[in-house]
């Protein structure tokens, strides 16, 4: 009896503890915060019917009904070797009704690459990757 006691007790207090935070924080204020990192991992509708690579000056661009494919910080997705631009294309060909960022590995690690968020030269970059890719279960 005594523990049961105990556990009612403890799922009051908590009730109580969750009833006067979810007052103290409105919704509003927890929607306003969290759109913007929330948006970002919402499944899109593919808009796109057609991936091609391009060869330009720069270097091989993966384009989804002619034009081209922009990092999130807006650069054109552009790599230097002709393979790497086919992976890509297969990668964002595969997606089907919905995009799904969760599945397409090299894109992610191309655009980590051409935006340079952390301004990590590129030895440390390589050598992190290698580094990874020693415990990878793909191996």
């Amino acid at each position: 009896m005594g523990q049961q006691s105990n556990q009612l007790s403890y799922r009051v207090l908590f009730r109580g503890f969750s009833v006067r935070f979810a007052r103290s924080v409105s919704t509003k204020q927890v929607s306003n915060c969290c759109r913007k990192y929330l948006s970002s991992f919402r499944d899109r509708k593919r808009f796109y019917k057609k991936v091609d690579v391009i060869e330009t000056k720069k270097g091989y661009q993966v384009t989804l009904d002619d034009k081209t494919v922009k990092t999130p910080h807006g650069r054109q997705l552009c790599v230097p070797y002709q393979p790497l631009a086919a992976a890509l294309s297969v990668e964002w060909d595969a997606q089907e009704d919905v995009i799904k960022p969760a599945f397409m590995h090299l894109t992610a690690l191309t655009n980590t690459v051409l935006d340079d968020p952390l301004g990590k030269t590129v030895e440390l970059r390589i050598h992190e990757v290698l580094e990874y890719l020693l415990t990878d279960t793909v191996w």
